[in-house]
Order: structure tokens, then sequence, then C-alpha cells
């Protein structure tokens, strides 16, 4: 079977455009002749997917691999056997996703390929363009933004924006209860107003991870909050926490899945949440709720996978602050 390379060091390091080895007997192209038998090799890096959907990912080996995406195991075709095809399907938000691919070779052939098909794209060997070595660049977000990890998260998370367009990464076990862990890309909350994001798409890390819009007294994990987000498969919620380390209270409409407009709404020390399918004709969620967010609150984007050994991605568009002051 593949074995453990947990703390391995690698004989041959390089960077590969595919993952596409067609089963030969001979060493692959660049190897050491050491390395005809007897050998495993590991993948890692991200692949992008462009159109939100359902794809299916292939792994055809000869012998045994293994395919992980986000930090799951996805595809397990282990095993001493000739080229044989493994797969899974999946949906796919938007943005980077995690992948580590795992092959060994016993005794005979050595092949090794990557393909998926998806919307608008028919079975084939992944390309180049949709294989990232390096995580995507986490751009300097424009002031008054910055990111934080807020409580106990698992894998760090980070974010790329130009200030109306953000693509957020979160782990996280959840934005509940009294402790909360998640990724907030933030700004100070000045005054009263409401700001307003289109969350485009949520990954489906679980059916109860979270991207959306957040007020929030500070940054300690059991802060006073009120936030209007989308779920994958939960629908959409309003919540908020009225004393710091205190219980969340929440109240969700069902039915609502990314693409979907979101708003919170602060006016003096009353909080509401909001959602429309057009960002036009707006929906409150829940009840109007008063919240003492004291003399420096925070206002931004909130992301939380619901699974601390996952990380998230969402991504937001056309986010604008609208001051009840007109400014």
């Amino acid at each position: 079977v593949v074995p453990d390379l947990t703390g391995r060091t690698a004989q041959v390091t390089r960077i590969d455009a595919q993952i596409a080895y067609a089963s030969v007997s001979t060493t692959w192209s660049g190897l050491p002749t050491t390395m005809v038998d007897t050998f495993a090799s590991r993948h890692s890096g991200f692949l992008k997917v462009d159109t939100a959907g359902t794809y299916t990912l292939f792994v055809s080996s000869d012998d045994g691999s293994r395919v992980y995406l986000g930090g799951t195991l996805l595809i397990n075709n282990d095993g001493l056997h000739g080229t044989r095809e493994g797969s899974a399907t999946v949906t796919l938000a938007v943005g980077h996703h995690p992948l580590r691919v795992e092959f060994f070779e016993n005794v005979g052939g050595a092949g090794l390929q990557l393909s998926w098909s998806g919307p608008g794209i028919a079975k084939q060997v992944v390309p180049a363009t949709a294989l990232w070595h390096q995580p995507p660049p986490v751009a300097v977000l424009p002031a008054p933004w910055v990111s934080a990890d807020i409580g106990a998260v698992g894998l760090p998370g980070s974010a790329i924006g130009d200030g109306e367009n953000f693509t957020v990464y979160g782990s996280g076990a959840d934005i509940s209860n009294k402790a909360d862990a998640f990724q907030f890309v933030h700004r100070p909350l000045i005054g009263d107003g409401e700001l307003v994001a289109r969350v485009v798409s949520l990954e489906n890390t679980n059916s109860w991870a979270k991207a959306g819009v957040m007020v929030r007294a500070d940054q300690a994990t059991g802060s006073v909050h009120g936030m209007m987000v989308i779920t994958p498969a939960n629908g959409a919620v309003f919540q908020h926490r009225a004393t710091a380390g205190g219980t969340s209270v929440s109240a969700r409409i069902t039915g609502r899945t990314a693409p979907h407009w979101v708003k919170i709404k602060r006016l003096g020390t009353s909080v509401s949440g909001w959602i429309s399918a057009d960002g036009i004709s707006w929906s409150q969620v829940g009840a109007t709720v008063v919240l003492p967010l004291g003399a420096t609150p925070l206002v931004g984007l909130a992301v939380t996978a619901h699974d601390n050994t996952k990380r998230t991605v969402a991504v937001f568009e056309q986010v604008i602050w609208i001051s009840a002051a007109g400014g």
C-alpha cells in the first residue's frame, strides 16, 4: 500500500505541470534508474476551480494511489494492481482547493494519471492551468481592511481582496455557542450603517459551514456580535451573542444557498440581518436585537469551515459599507 510519507525526505523534488505518467516498465522521465520499482511519490499543490459546480476526479494508477482534496481522502485506489481507475464526484466552489496525490510502485509497470470532468469540461487529464504549485498569493488588503483568525482554528486562514471583491479561506470549528473559531476580514465600524455583500460561492466542507457579514465588539473568541450568513445546506442564518462569553442565539430561513446577498445593519445598539436574491428586494431574518458593541467595534466578512481539520473558501463580491449618515 501507499506508505506513510510523513517526515520522510524526498530523494527527488521537482515541479510537474501535470500528473500524467503512462504505465511503463522503465523509469519515469527524470527519475534515477534506482526508481524503476519500489518507490513512492507525492504531488502536493492546489486544484484551481474557475466555475463552481459538480466535478468528478479520476485517478488511474499502477500500482496504488490515493487522492486527498481539502485534506480529506477523496479517492482510495490503493493496493497492488495493474492499471486501474478510481473516481469520486464532489461539489466545488470557485477557488484553490488543497490537493495531494500519493502513489507507490512495487514491481511491473508504473503509471499515474489524474483526470477530471465538470461544468463545460469533458473528461481529460487535469491541465496545467488548473494545477498550482504554490497557494494563491495572499495580497495585502487595502486599508482599512485586515484579516485575522479568531479563536482556535485548525488551519490558518487568509484573504485576497481589492476592497470590493474578496476570496476568503477559513478553518475553524464554528461561529456559535460561547466561543468562535473562524477567519474574519474586517475594518473599524464607525457610526451607523449597513455592510452589504453578495456571497458568490461557499465550499461545502460541512452543511453548517458559514460565510457572510458580521459586526463584532472585538477579536475575542466570545465577543458580542451579530452576523448574517449563508450555509451550504442549512439556509440563511442571523446569529447574535448579546453578552461577552454568552451563548449565541440564531434564526434562519431554509432553502437559501450561494449565490445570495447578505446584509448586516447597525443603528446605535440595534442590529439586524437581511437577505436578498437580487440585491434589491430584502427580507429580514429573525428580529432586530440589542447588542452592546462597545467603543471600537469591527465590521466585515466571516468564514468558518465548521470543521477544524479543513479550510473552506468563500467568494464575495460587491462588498460595500453604506453609512447611515451618507458618508
